[in-house]
Order: structure tokens, then sequence, then C-alpha cells
């Protein structure tokens, strides 16, 4: 039986990476790497967070907050994932 293993160092440099397309405005390439990052390791909240705050800058409040949710419900109610969900989908739902 094969059982996956998490690749927590890999998938932090995707998630680093991820950070800095979307800090140039490269929010399709971001994306791509916060997906890798989830992929590798489904449980780094930090990538679901900064995954939801992509899909949020792209107006996507849906998918921001499934992820938001996520890196939420991973962290255990963690106060920046908290605050990353108030900052990006409030403006949202106050329109």
């Amino acid at each position: 039986m094969f059982i996956p293993t998490v690749d927590t160092q890999n998938a932090a440099t995707y998630n680093d990476r991820g950070i800095a397309k979307e800090k140039k405005g490269d929010l399709d390439g971001a994306m791509a790497d916060y997906n890798q990052a989830i992929k590798l390791n489904p449980k780094d909240a930090a990538a679901y967070n900064n995954r939801g705050k992509a899909y949020s800058d792209k107006g996507d409040l849906e998918l921001a907050i499934r992820d938001f949710n996520e890196a939420i419900r991973l962290l255990g109610l963690a106060r920046s994932s908290i605050l990353s969900y108030a900052e990006n989908v409030r403006p949202f739902c106050e329109k």
C-alpha cells in the first residue's frame, strides 16, 4: 500500500515563491505556486491563507472564503488567518 509523504520543505519554497510573485502582481503565477505548496503539504495553512488572499484579489470571493476557512480550520483559529479573512472578504460583503 502506497502512503504519500508530506514534502514540507518544498511546500514552503513554493509558498515563498508564490508570495514573491504576488508582490510583483503575478496572481496567476502565485496561485500556481500556492496550489503546488498545498499539493505537497495539504496541511500548509499558510499556503491556503495566501491562496485565499490571491483569490480575493482576483475577485473570487467564494474560493477565497473556502481557503480562509481551511486555513482557520488547520490552525485552530489562528489570528493571522482571521485577520486576512476580515481584511480581504469584508469589503466585498459591504458592497
